[in-house]
């Protein structure tokens, strides 16, 4: 079962990566800044992320 967010209200976020263990394994977060909440996590910390954060907005 697909748990899917409503995504549609987001007009501001904010992106951070972090290093998911020692090392260089990284994530980004995508928060809305509004609701102070994570809405997206993509491993890695290139420009394939936003390209899958996109993605998901759509």
């Amino acid at each position: 079962m697909s748990m899917r967010q409503d995504l549609s209200g987001i007009d501001t976020f904010g992106l951070d990566e972090t290093s998911v263990a020692k090392g260089h394994d990284y994530i980004t977060l995508f928060v809305d800044l509004y609701k102070k909440a994570v809405v997206h996590i993509s491993d890695g910390k290139s420009a394939k992320t936003v390209h899958d954060f996109v993605a998901t907005l759509e």
